[in-house]
């Protein structure tokens, strides 16, 4: 249970922070950031609390939500927020949403494989669930993953353009490889016999994530200020 922990603790410091910057800034990345995370923080808890329950179907199934489903689509659309425009941005959003509403309507109603729960796989979903929810899973990670490391990418290459701080430069590269052992975790939780690769992975991608964003603070600066300044 301990890295389930970790990930819960450091989604919920980092979403805290950035939802305080919102009430200063009003910032719509920084809103949808802080959601995304928060999204991550209840995934870590809900697998917590399946474990405690005897492998409950609902709390796998809750888990599976937060998780799964929804955490990296909301973190790439954070970052369309803050690089695209407020009109490409919204329309992104919609988007997101609808999928958002239809892959949680396919989990909610999609059976689940009890005996599948009780394996040592069950952290990268094990198969437990299956059908059209799939899809709707592998779209929005996949957009998740393009968006906050396309966008890491882009961010990092203005920074260099521009002879920024090497430290800004540092930071856009741990934040897209955050972002990708993040990613990384549900497939190799597949593909293994073993799923402790895939909390292990993911708190290793929430702390890089973390720290690449602590690094783009400046003094008197917004912790998300990386995208201010490779935008500009």
């Amino acid at each position: 249970m301990v890295l389930p922990l970790i990930v819960t603790a450091v989604a919920f410091v980092f979403g805290a922070m950035l939802l305080n910057q919102y009430r200063e800034r009003r910032k719509p990345y920084q809103l949808v950031w802080a959601g995304a995370l928060f999204m991550g923080c209840l995934a870590g808890l809900t697998f917590v609390l399946f474990l405690a329950d005897g492998r409950s179907v609902f709390f796998f199934r809750a888990y599976y939500i937060f998780g799964a489903l929804l955490m990296a689509a909301y973190l790439g659309l954070g970052e369309i927020y803050l690089l695209a425009s407020r009109r490409a941005a919204d329309i992104t959003a919609l988007t997101v949403v609808v999928l958002s509403v239809i892959g949680l309507s396919f989990i909610s109603i999609a059976p689940v494989d009890a005996t599948l729960l009780h394996g040592s796989n069950v952290e990268g979903g094990a198969n437990a669930i299956s059908g059209p929810a799939v899809v709707f899973i592998a779209v929005l990670n996949a957009f998740g993953a393009v968006a906050v490391i396309g966008g890491a990418g882009y961010s990092a290459y203005r920074v260099w353009k521009r002879r920024s701080p090497t430290r800004f430069l540092a930071a856009n590269v741990l934040i897209a490889g955050g972002t990708l052992l993040a990613s990384l975790a549900g497939t190799l939780a597949r593909v293994t016999s073993s799923g402790g690769s895939f909390w292990a992975l993911l708190a290793a991608g929430f702390v890089v994530l973390f720290v690449g964003f602590l690094l783009t603070a400046a003094p008197r600066q917004s912790v998300t200020e990386r995208g201010a300044t490779a935008s500009n």
